[in-house]
Order: structure tokens, then sequence, then C-alpha cells
């Protein structure tokens, strides 16, 4: 609802190609939230228990992800209130780019340490997919800061 109200909202307001940028910078949004209610919904439907090793790690990339969103939020902010601002300094979306490359790293040896373990098979699949899906909330997160960057780098031309 709130993705089509924003949608509604945008006319007359922006030039089309801006429209254009923004709905999808909207859409993307709208795609971290599906993402984590996917996630949730994985994690309780199938009663996954992930083992005790694995779970530092995991609270680990979820706080970076918080990070990024709240990053996120304060750059969307400033490309609708201070435009001019972010064009000047967008150090902010770099910061988003650097945590998503911390995530990857966590990623990577988690993805290691659960294929290490003596696990069954379908159990070490089910956990990687957790994870797959767990840090595809950063680099959708990354996205719409790369997206904000062209618009930045569009509009600067």
């Amino acid at each position: 609802k709130a993705l089509r109200k924003m949608i509604d909202s945008l006319g007359g307001t922006f030039l089309p190609s801006t429209q254009e940028n923004l709905i999808s910078i909207g859409t993307s949004c709208d795609a971290v939230a599906n993402k984590c209610e996917n996630v949730a919904k994985m994690i309780v439907i199938q009663r996954i228990s992930f083992p005790f090793d694995c779970s530092e790690d995991i609270k680990k990339i979820l706080s970076i992800s918080k990070k990024q969103f709240d990053l996120l939020e304060t750059s969307i902010e400033r490309l609708l209130t201070s435009f001019s601002d972010l064009l000047k300094d967008h150090k902010i979306l770099d910061e988003i780019r650097a945590l998503e490359t911390e995530v990857d790293v966590i990623e990577d040896a988690l993805q290691e340490k659960i294929f290490e373990t003596d696990l069954p098979l379908a159990e070490k699949s089910q956990f990687s997919l957790v994870i797959d899906y767990v840090c595809d909330i950063s680099d959708i997160i990354e996205n719409i800061a790369d997206k904000i960057q062209i618009m930045l780098i569009t509009r600067k031309a």
C-alpha cells in the first residue's frame, strides 16, 4: 500500500526521469521489506534452528544490515529534502557499500562453516539458503545506494 501511495503522490511533482528513479528506489525498498518478511516466515514455518556457532554470525549480519538500512533511510531523506547537499557529500552511500562488503565476508565464512559441519546435506542446504536470503537484504540495500548514486551522477552532468 505504501509503495502505491508513494507512486500516486509523484504525479506532476518531479520530472518523468526523476519519477522513474524514485519509483525504482521505492520498489527496491519494498523488496527489502518483502525479503525480511519472507526470511522470517521461512525460519518460523520451517522451524529452523541454527547451530549455536552460527547464531552470532547471523546476528552480526542482521546488525550490519540494520545499520545499512538506517544509512539508506537518511540518504533517501537527503535525496528528497537536500539533494544538493547529498550531491556534494555522498559518503553515506560509500558507507552502505562498505557495510555490504562486511556482510559478504561474514557470509562467505559462514557458508564454509556450514558445509564443514557433520550435519546432513539437506540441513546444510537449508541453512545455506536462509543465509543467502538474510544476506540478500544487504545486497538490495547496496543496490538502492547504487541507484541513488546514479541519480546523483546523472543530475550532476
